[in-house]
């Protein structure tokens, strides 16, 4: 969980900064471990964060869902907003 909320906190400014709250609904206890390669997860968690704060319609929240069901985790990021843009349009990055 740790890797969690620190992607948040990494974002945080960014999401204030763009009109953005991101709400977590952490639904497991903050001392259940996550294993994996935290730098990764940390990378793979920001890049999504940084991705749904690009592509959010304004003022609309980031809502971060982690989950735990028979030891498999599950975190979900969800925004309202505009899809990818199509590649060749103005706003393709």
């Amino acid at each position: 969980m740790l890797v969690v909320k620190d992607a948040i906190r990494m974002q945080q400014h960014i999401a204030q900064n763009a009109g953005h709250i991101i709400e977590l609904d952490a639904q497991v206890d903050d001392r259940i471990p996550l294993y994996g390669d935290y730098g990764r997860l940390l990378q793979m968690l920001v890049t999504v964060l940084d991705n749904a704060i690009k592509f959010s319609a304004s003022r609309e929240p980031i809502r971060m869902l982690v989950n735990i069901d028979l030891n498999i985790c599950t975190i979900t990021i969800s925004n309202r907003g505009n899809r990818y843009p199509s590649k060749g349009s103005a706003s393709y990055i």
